[in-house]
């Protein structure tokens, strides 16, 4: 399957570079993650079973795609942070 994608559905795609997956000494957290840690320290904890649009995203799925992998891309917001 990989070959496919790598073939027909080449531009379909922005792959990320291979370089992003190399392993490198962690010496401070970047600002980003370090912005997110903090927003996330002033929320409360997340509970997934009283999530409603992730209850109604699973019946979806459970009922449309019930034998699908299903890849779920969330854009990030770039003005939580601040």
């Amino acid at each position: 399957m990989y070959a496919q994608y790598e073939t027909a559905y080449k531009n379909r795609f922005r792959w990320l570079p291979p370089r992003l997956f190399l392993e490198a000494p962690v010496r401070r957290p970047p600002l980003r993650r370090r912005a997110l840690l903090r927003v996330l320290a002033r929320c409360e904890t997340w509970q997934a079973g009283k999530d409603e649009k992730l209850l109604r995203l699973r019946r979806l799925l459970a009922a449309e795609r019930p034998h699908d992998k299903v890849l779920i891309l969330h854009p990030v917001c770039r003005h939580a942070a601040r």
